[in-house]
């Protein structure tokens, strides 16, 4: 028969392997958690770019918008001054390009005339 030259662990040191185990995964955890942090900030920071950079797209269609209609009331305002208006027939005056919405808008009266 073979004998054991191994003791057996006592209830001490089976508590201080697992705590050492405990705080082997804790040290795991909190580098995975500082890794994800990291990666989570650059991702905010992408997407608050993009958010910038859409708020950017949206002030100037705004202003160029804001510029049509600005000339629009012009034309008319001094038309009305003269006399009556038909303002139908000056409708191509506005320019599709200053908006996205203003050119579907065209695009659906250009195929369905009504």
């Amino acid at each position: 028969m073979a004998t054991q030259n191994a003791q057996p662990e006592t209830g001490a040191t089976l508590e201080e392997k697992i705590a050492a185990r405990i705080h082997d995964v804790n040290v795991k955890l909190d580098a995975f958690e500082a890794k994800a942090k990291a990666v989570r900030t650059e991702a905010e920071a992408t997407a608050i770019k993009g958010l910038k950079r859409a708020r950017a797209e949206i002030d100037a269609t705004l202003v160029a918008l804001q510029q049509s209609l600005d000339e629009f009331r012009k034309k008319y305002t001094s038309a009305l001054r003269q006399g009556p208006v038909d303002a139908g027939t000056d409708i191509g005056d506005l320019s599709p390009s200053a908006h996205p919405v203003v050119s579907r808008l065209f695009e659906r009266v250009e195929r369905n005339p009504t």
